[in-house]
């Protein structure tokens, strides 16, 4: 293994933030509720009239500020406001102002600013992205939205403190900690690694934690296995991706996953994805959350305390269960 990183790893540039066109604003805003199959290819064909072609600061929703690249499909996605909506909407019934969450696997920061946004400058968000490229990005956004609630760090969360072989993907947000992946032109660097329960002895994250969201590409199991005391002791909701392949190159499953997070006394939900069969999507006051089955293959699933209780009725207050 080597720590040398490859010539091709250079710092992305951007160009000065450019305000939107009233028809790119109009698209980008009355598309995100369409829900007909076939809209993001549309979307994304077309993204070049609309988008343009640097990469550069984009204003989303909220009032959120992001760097991205058009071509990049996810990015693209972004700025439609068409990424991962069942996450986006999970964070924003369980997360409110002073809370303390993370995220873990941050890529460019889109899930970084929306929980920022959340928990406003009363609350604290702690981010983490080994990917040298994506931290870029990561990086910029959160000191042009003047997050001062951010911080981030630039290591990879595990079982142990050192070092590991990061595979660098081509396609931004698919690098991995795992080995044996299916993933084709990888290219490996050294990170650091550090447990999470290590970062919060030492002072540097609090241990008030009220939520964490993981997106970690198969290494789900090596970041649990990092914050054993914290899953015991503070108890934090997850926020988690479930991919199949990545977990068995891992060594690993996803009913391995859902049983060590049970282990620590947790129901595990799986998060509802959107019926492609409507044209357009109504909005709901909590994401659609099902008992996640032992053998949930792949998707995205919340895991909670057994100890709170799980808010079901839409009359009731937005609140954390």
């Amino acid at each position: 293994m080597s720590s040398s990183r490859p010539e091709t790893l250079t710092h992305p540039t951007y160009e000065a933030p450019a305000k939107p066109s009233k028809i790119a604003k109009m698209l980008q805003r009355g598309t995100a509720s369409w829900n007909a199959r076939g809209v993001p290819r549309l979307l994304y064909a077309t993204r070049r009239p609309v988008m343009g072609e640097a990469r550069r600061f984009f204003d989303l929703d909220h009032d959120i500020r992001l760097v991205l690249e058009p071509d990049d499909y996810f990015q693209c996605m972004m700025f439609y406001g068409r990424y991962s909506p069942e996450i986006l909407e999970t964070l924003e019934h369980f997360v409110t102002p002073g809370d303390v969450v993370l995220d873990v696997g941050a890529h460019i920061g889109y899930f970084t600013l929306h929980l920022g946004r959340l928990v406003t400058p009363s609350g604290r968000v702690y981010s983490f992205e080994p990917d040298p490229r994506a931290r870029v990005s990561l990086t910029q956004a959160v000191e042009a939205n003047r997050m001062t609630c951010v911080k981030t760090f630039p290591v990879a969360l595990s079982g142990r403190e050192g070092e590991l072989e990061f595979n660098l993907s081509p396609q931004l947000g698919w690098s991995t900690a795992v080995k044996n992946s299916h993933l084709p032109d990888l290219i490996p660097i050294i990170v650091p690694t550090v447990p999470l329960d290590l970062l919060v002895v030492r002072g540097e994250v609090s241990p008030n934690i009220h939520l964490v969201k993981i997106d970690v590409e198969g290494f789900e199991m090596e970041v649990l296995s990092g914050m054993r005391k914290l899953l015991r002791d503070s108890r934090p909701m997850l926020v988690m991706e479930v991919n199949e392949q990545m977990l068995r190159a891992q060594g690993d499953s996803p009913a391995a996953l859902i049983a060590q997070v049970k282990s620590f006394d947790y129901d595990v939900y799986a998060i509802a994805r959107r019926s492609v069969w409507w044209w357009w999507r109504k909005p709901t006051a909590i994401p659609g959350l099902s008992l996640a089955h032992p053998t949930c293959n792949s998707g995205d699933v919340v895991c909670i305390p057994k100890e709170k209780r799980l808010w079901t009725d839409a009359s009731e207050a937005k609140r954390r269960p």
